[in-house]
């Protein structure tokens, strides 16, 4: 835990953390509504030193003094920890956004097993998913496949593929995309990875929101259990994997673009 000790109103936080005799920082920023600081991507077995400032309305304060720094060792890696049993680690969960609060509904992902949020390896930011459906079973992302290559779109966020249980006959589903994207240049598409075809997905909502001071693109769009979206027939789960898409011809792909309605 972190305490000021002034009395102005606070704007912002920020940390600075390295490995001991390194010359590297690493900057990271918190809100601003709390003192319980998460620092992500350490290495085991090592010794780290903590730098903390503050920026109050009134003025910004300097990095403590070296010999006041705060100073940890970390342990030895270990399995990694999933206490909601969403198939991601509590770590990839409480490095998001929003001090680990990436959809923004005031409760930890990683402690909400219908919530999941991860690091995109394309984007390199947070990517975000939840659902009506009580469980999410996994979730990554992937670029398209050269023998599965849409056409007429690239994907600039990937490909992101997820699996639900614990699903009514209707899901609604939630997905954040941490970045700089411009919706109403996007389309949500799916992937059947069987046929190798894809289609557009009728009725999605695209909007731009800020979350924890980040930018992301919101998409918000149903499934029918079993419905044509749905690729697993087992009821009350649902496989769909589905992207971001940005058309690069501008022109309907023949034979590729359906309708889902």
């Amino acid at each position: 835990n972190v305490k000021h000790a002034y009395s102005s109103t606070l704007q912002s936080q920020t940390a600075r953390y390295r490995v001991v005799g390194t010359p590297t920082w690493k900057y990271q920023n918190w809100s601003k509504d709390t003192n319980h600081l998460i620092l992500c991507g350490l290495t085991p077995n090592s010794q780290y030193e903590v730098q903390t400032r503050a920026t109050w309305n009134i003025f910004k304060s300097d990095w403590q003094d070296p010999e006041n720094n705060l100073t940890f060792t970390t342990q030895a890696a270990t399995p990694k920890t999933d206490r909601d049993a969403d198939g991601i680690p509590d770590s990839a969960e409480a490095c998001g956004p929003n001090e680990g609060d990436a959809n923004n509904d005031q409760s930890y992902d990683r402690e909400q097993a219908s919530v999941g949020s991860f690091v995109n390896q394309i984007t390199g930011k947070q990517v975000a998913l939840s659902s009506t459906c009580s469980t999410v079973n996994g979730a990554s992302i992937s670029t398209e496949q050269s023998d599965k290559n849409d056409i007429a779109f690239d994907y600039p966020a990937g490909l992101l593929d997820f699996k639900l249980s614990g699903c009514g006959s209707q899901v609604e589903v939630t997905q954040y995309y941490f970045g700089s994207f411009n919706p109403s240049a996007l389309t949500l598409r799916k992937l059947n990875p069987t046929s190798g075809t894809y289609t557009t997905i009728s009725g999605a909502q695209l909007s731009n929101v800020i979350i924890g001071g980040q930018a992301a693109v919101k998409v918000v769009y149903s499934i029918t259990d079993n419905g044509p979206l749905d690729l697993d027939p087992t009821v009350g789960s649902i496989h769909d994997p589905v992207g971001l898409a940005l058309n690069t011809v501008n022109v309907p792909n023949t034979g590729l673009h359906y309708d889902l309605k």
